[in-house]
């Protein structure tokens, strides 16, 4: 895929390696050899860079802090030793692989606007990003689909979602997703990146001035928004109206099943909000440099990070035996940074998958 990558792009040279050649090189001659300037910091940082950097950085260090206690809890409890539980931990990894990658490279970048590095790494950091993002977004709709399964079809839940499936599923999904994303770079003039200077993804022009043949990115939005986005809102619709009919039936009679299946319906929804208010603006950015949706692109992108944050306290704060085994836990001091380490490198991987 980087081959091809690199054949779109040409020769790519370094901002400090051009300066030293020519200081005097003009606006076009610059626009040729210097493809994927856009993708690199302006030389000087403004307020609104340290503002937006400074955000991404704390959203994506909140995220790797609750991340972690997210996992321990899904490790430790018992009622997440599910379907529910192992896709919950696989998107939680996913997204703080995903606040890694934007406190190491994108918040930084944002901060500093250096610009002496090649473009070939914000294309990299594009690809990798755009993956774990579409990655997170279809574990999410995993997880809608299992509160659907869970309450329409509660005999076959364990059978659809056994161990072996859920593994299938995610590696499904993680496949699929890298697939769409190294789109950005097989069909040409659709070269994508994290642009610290235009603070968001952005797709560069083509090499050669001319028009886009194919605006992929347009169709992945649409897939995203409608697909996945969407369809993900409209069975939650459909398991609302299940849970209310069961809940008419039963009155007063209600189980802890029922009650536990009621609250990851409520997590699973509410996490629907930031998601899609997240794909609107990147529908309406479209990755463009424009300046007419500069709000529009950064709000994505905040959002993007707002939303891994939010994905990983949704666990604590719509299961109160989560928060309560939280506290006593703190409590008793039995969580440190050590002794959470230390679990996680030797908790064996064998748990078995119970019935929700």
């Amino acid at each position: 895929m980087f081959s091809a990558l690199q054949h779109q792009i040409g020769d790519v040279s370094s901002p400090a390696e051009l300066a030293s050649n020519s200081f005097e090189m003009d606006a076009i001659s610059e626009e040729v050899s210097f493809y994927g300037k856009e993708l690199l910091g302006r030389g000087f940082v403004t307020t609104k860079d340290l503002q937006i950097g400074w955000t991404i950085i704390g959203f994506s260090a909140l995220q790797l802090m609750c991340g972690v206690l997210v996992l321990w809890i899904l490790i430790h409890m018992q009622m997440f030793h599910n379907a529910f539980g192992m896709f919950c931990a696989a998107r939680t990894i996913v997204e703080m692989m995903s606040s890694l990658l934007h406190l190491s490279y994108s918040g930084p970048m944002t901060v500093t606007q250096v610009n002496a590095i090649t473009p070939i790494i914000p294309m990299i950091v594009g690809f990798v990003a755009y993956s774990l993002m579409g990655i997170s977004c279809a574990l999410h709709v995993q997880l809608t689909l299992n509160r659907f399964v869970a309450v329409y079809f509660p005999l076959s839940y364990a059978s659809v979602f056994s161990k072996r499936n859920c593994k299938y599923i995610v590696a499904m999904d993680v496949i699929m997703m890298m697939g769409l994303a190294s789109l950005f770079y097989l069909v040409p003039c659709n070269v994508m990146g994290y642009s610290p200077s235009y603070h968001g993804f952005i797709i560069l022009a083509c090499r050669n001035g001319s028009d886009r043949p194919f605006p992929i990115g347009t169709v992945l939005n649409f897939i995203c928004q409608y697909a996945l986005c969407i369809g993900a809102i409209s069975i939650d619709c459909l398991t609302l109206f299940k849970i209310a009919m069961i809940d008419r039936k039963k009155g007063k009679l209600k189980d802890t099943k029922y009650n536990r299946n009621v609250r990851f319906f409520a997590q699973s929804a509410f996490q629907n909000v930031p998601m899609l208010l997240n794909v609107v603006f990147l529908s309406i950015s479209n990755y463009s440099t424009a300046d007419n949706v500069q709000v529009h692109r950064v709000l994505n992108f905040l959002l993007a990070r707002f939303a891994d944050f939010i994905n990983a306290v949704a666990i604590i704060m719509f299961n109160p035996e989560a928060y309560q085994f939280l506290w006593e836990n703190i409590k008793k001091k039995r969580i440190r940074p050590s002794v959470i380490s230390n679990e996680f490198a030797t908790t064996p991987q064998t748990t078995h998958l119970v019935s929700v």
